[in-house]
């Protein structure tokens, strides 16, 4: 069933049917108004998130994720509210559900096959599934811009597409780079291979897909934490599939060193 008035999500939590999780990230990247990823960072969920080695489906068991109880039968699982704060800066978090990663990926100028699994087994059909480099270790010196390109499936299964990224300059390790799927496509249902313009002198990456569906932004104060409700304030209510994998990106308007922590609350119905 789907959740019809404001009223039943209410109802749905007062009875037990709500859930929160709750990360916290320590030892984050020092750069100053840049994207990275919360993924192989230590603190809760425990674990540092594993690299793969090559591509893998991601789930809520795989080393990383956010831990969460899946919908029961019948049942779908809601997001209804995110929260974040961090020590003294304020920021961006987003939350988000990492469906597939491949890496440690070299820079290499030939065309190289994805091998392992290639798709995800969630948001099966490529709507909205979007990509993003996560930097696994520091480039080093090279020519740069470095220009990555990502042969894909699209959404109505077309192989041969390309996704473009630019790195313009040396980065830190767990950098992410957004790029752009070649238009008008709307996602990516499977990857192929990739390919870099030029190669620095050190420094891996890997390949993330993400849907669109579950990516939520929430901003913050300097020390201060603030929870967007998406029940009233933004009215999403985002689905959480079961086996979602969250993890979390985040932002930083200083270059500070310090830990960042907060909480996705849902509930089923």
């Amino acid at each position: 069933m789907a959740f019809i008035s404001c009223k039943e999500v209410t109802e749905a939590i007062n009875n037990g049917y709500g859930q929160t999780s709750v990360f916290m990230k320590t030892s984050l990247p020092t750069n100053a108004q840049q994207w990275f990823t919360l993924w192989r960072q230590a603190g809760n969920p425990p674990d540092a998130g594993a690299v793969p080695s090559t591509g893998t489906v991601c789930d809520s068991s795989t080393l990383g994720a956010m831990q969460i109880q899946d919908a029961g039968s019948g049942k779908k699982l809601h997001a209804y509210s995110i929260g974040a704060a961090a020590l003294n800066w304020g920021g961006v978090v987003i939350l988000y559900d990492r469906l597939w990663h491949a890496g440690t990926l070299p820079f290499q100028t030939s065309s190289t096959l994805i091998t392992g699994v290639t798709a995800p087994n969630r948001y099966t059909s490529g709507i909205g599934n979007c990509l993003f480099l996560e930097t696994a270790s520091g480039q080093g010196s090279g020519t740069y811009p470095i220009t990555v390109s990502i042969s894909y499936t699209n959404e109505i299964g077309t192989p041969g597409r390309i996704a473009t990224f630019e790195i313009t300059s040396a980065f830190a390790a767990n950098r992410v780079i957004f790029g752009l799927l070649q238009s008008p496509d709307r996602g990516v249902q499977s990857i192929q291979s990739y390919s870099c313009s030029s190669v620095p002198n050190s420094g891996t990456f890997n390949i993330v897909m993400y849907n669109q569906s579950m990516f939520n932004y929430i901003g913050y104060p300097a020390a201060y934490y603030l929870e967007r409700d998406l029940i009233y304030q933004v009215a999403h209510l985002p689905i959480v599939q079961n086996g979602a994998c969250l993890s979390g990106l985040f932002w930083s308007a200083e270059a500070s060193p310090s830990f960042v922590w907060g909480t996705i609350k849902m509930v089923q119905g």
